[in-house]
């Protein structure tokens, strides 16, 4: 399912505003901390340096493979949102 479904997922802490971007959508972000689906066939590296040069002091960037669980919500939704809460 994973290799079907699955993405590239950018963890990373930062300083300052993230500018939206077709290389990626962001999925999480909380003060200082975000996380980023990147978009197929866009490249990490680019990714990192378009933040740079927007100005985005990146402290961490770290990638990985999207979870079971992330694959599971981008196909079926939201636990909540199944369950009508």
């Amino acid at each position: 399912m994973q290799n079907k479904y699955g993405g590239t997922m950018i963890r990373m802490t930062y300083s300052g505003t993230i500018p939206t971007s077709p290389h990626y959508d962001i999925t999480t972000q909380e003060r200082n901390y975000a996380e980023l689906t990147v978009a197929d066939n866009a490249d990490e590296a680019v990714i990192l340096k378009d933040l740079v040069d927007a100005g985005v002091l990146v402290r961490n960037f770290a990638t990985s493979k999207l979870s079971l669980d992330d694959i599971f919500v981008q196909v079926y939704g939201d636990e909540n949102e199944l369950v009508g809460v």
